[in-house]
């Protein structure tokens, strides 16, 4: 099971995201087989985002993050990895459409790092961009402009100012500012981020 989990992860990595799922898939039913827990919760957590995120796979990822949810709870206590799960799940219905759902999700996985503590984990970072990016769907600029530079300020203390991730965070916020109708902003922000990305 662990190194069914293993190949899964390094084929993520390597984007190669149809055999990661086979391999996750594999690492799962492996797990469940022997008893390991955690190999179950990752494999089956990892799913979601596979599934719903990278593959577009809708009806595969809702039944991993039901999978996912029921070996979490297994474990009794919560941990960074449910709001993880609800991290992920929030995703899920965002590429759905479902925007409403996808901010509740992202708010409650928020909140449950916020209780845990875990301020220094960086899917915690990424439930700010979800957020920012969910309130421009949702036609929220102002949130959508406090969570954006929230998320920008995570990624930038994370990673450096010259990660990629940062200059998509500048670009997350240009889509902020023209939502607000300040075209000067995005096109300052779009500069930045040409720079940050060179």
């Amino acid at each position: 099971a662990e190194i069914a989990l293993a190949r899964g992860e390094l084929l993520n990595d390597e984007s190669r995201f149809l055999e990661a799922t086979r391999a996750l898939e594999q690492a799962h039913l492996d797990a469940r087989r022997s008893g390991h827990r955690d190999v179950a919760l990752r494999s089956a957590t990892l799913l979601i985002y596979l599934a719903g995120y990278r593959l577009a796979r809708y009806d595969e990822a809702e039944l991993w993050s039901r999978i996912a949810r029921a070996e979490a709870d297994r474990a009794g206590t919560q941990t960074p990895t449910h709001a993880l799960i609800l991290s992920w799940t929030g995703i899920l219905y965002g590429r759905q459409g479902d925007f409403e759902q996808a901010r509740a999700h992202y708010l409650e996985a928020k909140h449950l790092y916020e209780s845990l503590g875990v301020s220094n984990d960086a899917g915690y970072d990424a439930v700010f961009t979800n957020l920012g990016l969910v309130s421009i769907n949702l036609g929220d600029a102002e949130a959508a402009e406090r969570y954006l530079l929230e998320g920008r300020r995570r990624y930038e203390a994370r990673y450096g100012r010259a990660h990629p991730r940062v200059a998509a965070a500048m670009l997350n916020l240009v889509s902020a500012a023209l939502q607000r109708g300040d075209v000067p902003a995005a096109n300052a922000r779009a500069e930045e981020a040409v720079m940050l990305a060179e």
